[in-house]
């Protein structure tokens, strides 16, 4: 695979297309799972990819962060 990363990047870039028009009432519509919201969806996706990008980091530098750390980026996607 020449850019084992290019079908992360079209799967973020479709999930952006996806979402960009719509507006704050149609965010807060039900998802295809009816306990979440579109937000929270993608709030779940996008914090998610924060911590995995943090800890793919820490791991390549033999950092540890406490579990503590994830709360701050919870609150940043919420």
């Amino acid at each position: 695979m020449d850019d084992p990363l290019g079908p992360l990047r079209n799967s973020v870039d479709r999930l952006h297309r996806l979402v960009r028009g719509l507006d704050d009432t149609q965010l807060e519509g039900p998802s295809y799972c009816r306990d979440w919201t579109i937000a929270a969806v993608l709030s779940h996706l996008g914090s998610g990819a924060v911590l995995t990008q943090r800890r793919l980091q820490d791991a390549r530098t033999g950092t540890t962060r406490p579990d503590e750390a994830a709360q701050a980026v919870w609150d940043e996607w919420n």
